[in-house]
């Protein structure tokens, strides 16, 4: 399988390798997965940090704080969850595009199908 940061840095080479091995797959589909995928990962990231930053600001707040903060810090947990749900859905989906792409064929190899083979003796 190809490496998905080959893919997106040479759309333009595995679409014709695809082409001439008559496979159909979306490139830029992946390449737009990839980035939404970046995005997600970004947004979890920044999610787990306002949840470490409301958790340790628990122990030093007051009574009449804290119920806040434990409500804030649940909200923040089910956030992350669900970030990580979607991001689990678009990495499947993802990875089903990309095992769909073909290796790339050695320049030397001939275009063509089986009907094009010929025998060399």
């Amino acid at each position: 399988m190809l490496d998905l940061q080959f893919i997106c840095d040479n759309v333009a080479l595995v679409e014709e390798n695809c082409k001439k091995r008559n496979v159909r797959v979306d490139i830029s589909k992946i390449v737009d997965l990839r980035a939404q995928r970046g995005g997600l990962i970004s947004a979890g990231d920044e999610l787990r940090r306002q949840q470490k930053e409301v958790s340790g600001s628990i122990p030093k707040a007051s009574a009449e704080e804290r119920p806040a903060l434990i409500e804030q810090g649940k909200q923040l947990r089910e956030q992350v969850s669900q970030k990580e749900t979607e991001l689990a859905e678009l990495e499947a989906e993802l990875r089903e595009l990309q095992s769909a792409i073909p290796n790339l064929t050695h320049p030397d190899a001939p275009e063509g199908g089986e009907d094009d083979a010929k025998l060399v003796r």
